[in-house]
């Protein structure tokens, strides 16, 4: 009978996997032993799909099934295997694997291993791609000989080359294996131009030979103005004689294109706004350079710009032409350049302006050729000396100084018919304003002048006097109303304020001429008291008869047998005084003796060992009495106890003093009193405590008025399945089931940021759990989650997508610069390495991420076309080829 396996792994991946198992068995026959069972409980099984992983490689996931205390792990015996996510786990789990990608011609084997299973794992053979050195090569009329790279894709695969013309011989490499050379002869030739081709591993490679022919042009150069415009050269070439024409710029076109023997070639310039420039027409392999005078315009925005006087910052914006340069001056000295004081092509200048105190201004700058024009505001600040003036009932004259910056103007002028300006009414610079007031014999009075923008304030004093009668006034205990009459002139406005909060004003708060005013004395229960009405500048005093009482904010407190402490707030008017005496003798004052107004009286009560009593404190006349509880006391032994998930029981000893009756009860349902529910005196209390089949908890049982504590061991595990996770590039909803006692709580989080659980996170008992994770557009990620306290692992498959900008670029003879960009995600690894030497990486050669790697393409002096490529390595992909074609 074949051995058993409780252990089950299943593949599932969006490429297949072919697996083959390995699995030892035994016979039909069966015996039977005494001796202990050798059978492994953790044994394993492997379903197995029928498929095959492709040759571009891909990632593979293995479902394990197994007993919750069964541990495993994984590994591969092959290079080109590696395990991405869930190398090992315990229980149901999951494990990812990769394979790198097949570059040979043939199906290849390697091996995971689970525990002690191993599973064959097979992948696709490669198509074989081959890549030759070039694309096409060009020979004189005496013919010569050549060779041609070709690169393939695996050294196992083989190819053959042969050509389709008699007069092109292969020499060496008619067949090969890997990569190699194919060497070839070309005859020489008396007739026209003609054309072979060489098929080498199914490609084609182009094989020209021309006739004898030597061309010139009439002029190698030409001149043209920004303007542009037309021209043309002849082509010199015997009869028949072949020739193309072409420019190396896209601002000169010409025709024909191509022509035989002698003939014309016509060009046509394009009008310019930028620099100068030189472009070539390679007619019939020769160089006729075009130079093209500068064409360049220049815009500044704006051409005016309004400051403050306090100055500040502006910019100007030049439009011009890209390599068309230009510079920028000031041509005022309040205005600084302070960035592009010179530039090529579109730019900014910004410029700063000091500060101004005296007129407005204007000055220019000088950018790109043109002038921008800045204002800035005036700048004059006036100050004046003094700022107001105070002038008595009978009037005078006064001066008050300007000071300013030459040119700035000012005007003085009156706000009020009695003050008169009688000089300085206008003026520039620095000068004076004088003035006279007029003589008064009514209330105080201020006028203004508006002098330079500012305010002078005048202020005349009164030409009025007040009287009262009475001056004084005398008001009892309970308080009542007084009133005083005020004496003035008709036109003389007064008011009248308390100065005292217990005196308020009724009537007469303010008036003009004669006038009474009313007042409302508040009663006093405090000692005697004086405050003072003021009313038009003169002084009416109050005086008040004392009246103190005093009240307490308790009458009676309690304490404990044990004694203690305790206070009443003492209430009386500010002033009156007060005593405090005990009436007995376990009764101690230590606060508040005696105090005068409010105050607190403190005291301390002796313990009390005897039955409940009374005492009595004396305060200001007032009688406060103070009870005390009885004195029984009691200790329990011990005052708590923890126990393990078991239970059990314990003894508590009750100790307190004969004739004290006392009771426990239990406050929890798994605690329970057995004996000694109540007595008197001391005593003996047992408590049955139940098994814990939960969480840890806490209970309470209250003996003789007093807290004994029980705590006890939970008895909670938490099993999580799948575990560990394993989850594809693309992400989802991943569903986890975890599994732990009714009364067991349990947290859920993710400790990466890429995968978050959707509430509830937190419970109590077994649950279903929702995880979602993010796509991955990086590289393989891992991490971890905790639930219930278990960390339980996660792996991500890579989700890295490789493409560049262009496949191929066209380079001229002249060679140059150019760059081609990587477009892959934040992490993704790939590195690249130019094929041929004439083309160098200058910068950007390697990855991870997107990045643009830029190349120089050397000058082109074979005479022939020739095309290179730079080959993009990217691990666990094929490689990405970018090709480079340049003209002769």
């Amino acid at each position: 009978m074949a051995a058993a396996f409780p252990f089950r792994v299943s593949f599932s991946t969006a490429a297949a996997v072919l697996v083959t198992v390995f699995l030892s068995g035994c016979g039909s026959s069966t015996s039977t032993s005494t001796a202990p069972s050798t059978l492994s409980r953790c044994g394993v099984t492997l379903g197995v799909p029928d498929a095959i992983l492709p040759a571009v490689g891909g990632n593979a996931r293995v479902t394990v099934t197994t007993a919750r205390e069964c541990a495993w792990s994984a590994s591969v015996e092959v290079e080109w295997l590696s395990v991405v996510g869930g190398a090992s786990g315990q229980g149901d789990g999951a494990v990812e694997f990769r394979a790198s990608t097949n570059p040979d011609p043939v199906v290849r084997r390697g091996t995971l291993r689970l525990n002690d299973q191993r599973a064959e794992v097979s992948q696709a053979a490669a198509d074989c791609v081959f890549t030759l050195g070039g694309t096409s090569a060009s020979f004189p009329q005496e013919g010569g000989s050549g060779t041609v790279g070709v690169a393939a894709s695996s050294q196992l695969c083989t190819w053959t080359a042969r050509s389709d013309a008699d007069w092109v011989s292969i020499r060496a490499g008619a067949s090969g294996t890997g990569s190699g050379t194919v060497a070839f002869e070309v005859a020489g030739s008396t007739g026209p131009p003609r054309t072979a081709t060489l098929i080498i591993a199914a490609q084609r490679f182009s094989v020209t030979q021309s006739l004898g022919c030597t061309y010139t042009l009439s002029s190698g150069s030409h001149s043209v103005g920004a303007a542009g415009g037309q021209g043309s050269f002849a082509v010199n070439a015997a009869a028949g004689c072949p020739w193309t024409a072409a420019s190396n710029v896209p601002w000169i076109t010409v025709e024909p294109a191509s022509g035989a023997g002698p003939g014309t070639v016509r060009f046509t310039v394009a009008a310019t706004d930028g620099p100068a420039r030189t472009g070539t027409v390679l007619a019939g392999g020769q160089v006729f350079t075009i130079t093209q005078s500068p064409g360049c315009a220049y815009s500044v925005a704006p051409s005016s710009v309004a400051l403050a006087a306090a100055g500040g910052a502006g910019t100007v914006t030049v439009t011009a032409a890209p390599g068309c340069d230009w510079t920028a001056v000031t041509e005022a000295p309040w205005i600084a350049i302070t960035g592009g004081l010179s530039g090529s092509g579109s730019g900014m200048v910004s410029f700063t302006a000091a500060p101004t105190t005296g007129p407005a201004r204007t000055g220019t700058l000088l950018v790109a050729g043109q002038r921008v024009s800045v204002t800035q505001s005036p700048g004059c600040t006036y100050a004046i000396e003094p700022a107001s003036h105070n002038v008595g009932a009978s009037g005078g004259d006064g001066t008050v100084g300007v000071t300013t910056a030459a040119d700035c103007a000012w005007t003085a002028t009156s706000g009020a018919d009695w003050i008169r300006i009688t000089t300085g009414a206008s003026g520039s610079g620095n000068g004076a304003v004088r003035y006279s007031v007029s003589a008064t014999d009514g209330p105080s009075r201020t006028g203004t002048l508006a002098i330079a923008g500012h305010t002078f304030a005048v202020t005349q004093s009164p030409g009025c006097t007040v009287t009262l009668s009475p001056e004084n006034a005398t008001a009892g205990e309970s308080g009542g109303a007084l009133s005083f009459d005020v004496q003035s002139g008709s036109l003389c406005a007064w008011t009248a304020t308390s100065n005292a909060p217990w005196i308020s004003i009724t009537g007469g708060a303010s008036g003009s001429g004669n006038g009474t005013v009313r007042l409302a004395i508040a009663a006093n229960d405090g000692p005697g008291r004086s405050g003072t009405v003021t009313a038009g500048g003169r002084t009416f005093t109050v005086s008040q008869e004392g009246g103190c009482t005093v009240t307490l904010t308790a009458s009676t407190a309690t304490l404990p047998a044990a004694g203690g402490s305790g206070s009443v707030a003492v209430r009386a008017g500010e002033g009156c005084t007060w005593t405090a005496v005990s009436q007995d003798a376990w009764l101690t004052i230590t606060q508040g003796g005696s105090g005068t107004g409010a105050g607190t009286v403190g005291f301390t009560g002796a313990a009390n060992t005897g039955a409940p009593r009374s005492g009595t404190i004396l305060i200001g006349g007032r009688t406060f009495t103070v009870n005390q509880e009885g004195g029984c006391s009691v200790v329990l032994a011990p005052e708590q106890h923890a126990t393990d998930a078991a239970g059990g029981t314990v003894s508590v000893a009750v100790s307190t003093a004969a004739g004290c009756a006392w009771t426990a009860t239990a406050n929890a349902e798994w605690i329970a009193v057995t004996s000694g529910a109540s007595g008197v005196g001391p005593g003996e209390v047992h408590l049955l405590i139940a098994q814990n089949t939960g969480a840890a908890r806490t209970g309470t049982a209250l003996i003789a008025g007093r807290t004994f504590t029980i705590t006890q061991e939970g008895a909670c595990s938490h099993v999580v399945a799948p575990d560990p996770v394993v989850i594809g590039s693309g992400g989802g909803a991943v569903t986890l089931q975890l599994t732990t006692g009714a009364s067991c709580g349990w947290t859920a989080s993710s400790q990466v940021t890429w995968a978050a659980f959707e509430p509830p996170t937190s419970g109590t008992g077994s649950a279903t759990l929702q995880l979602a994770v993010e796509a991955n557009a990086g590289p393989a990620r891992a991490g971890s989650l905790l639930i219930g306290g278990r960390t339980v692992a996660i792996a991500q498959g890579s989700g890295c997508t490789y493409a560049l900008s262009s496949s191929s670029q066209n380079m001229p003879h002249v060679g140059g610069s150019r760059t081609v960009t990587m477009n892959t995600g934040e992490g993704c690894a790939w590195s690249a390495a130019s094929q041929v030497p004439w083309i160098t990486i200058i910068a950007g050669e390697t990855g991870p991420g997107p990045q643009t790697l830029q190349f120089n393409v050397e000058a082109n002096a074979t005479g022939a076309p020739r095309s290179g490529t730079i080959v993009f390595t990217i691990p666990g992909h094929d490689q990405m080829t970018f090709t480079v074609n340049q003209g002769m």
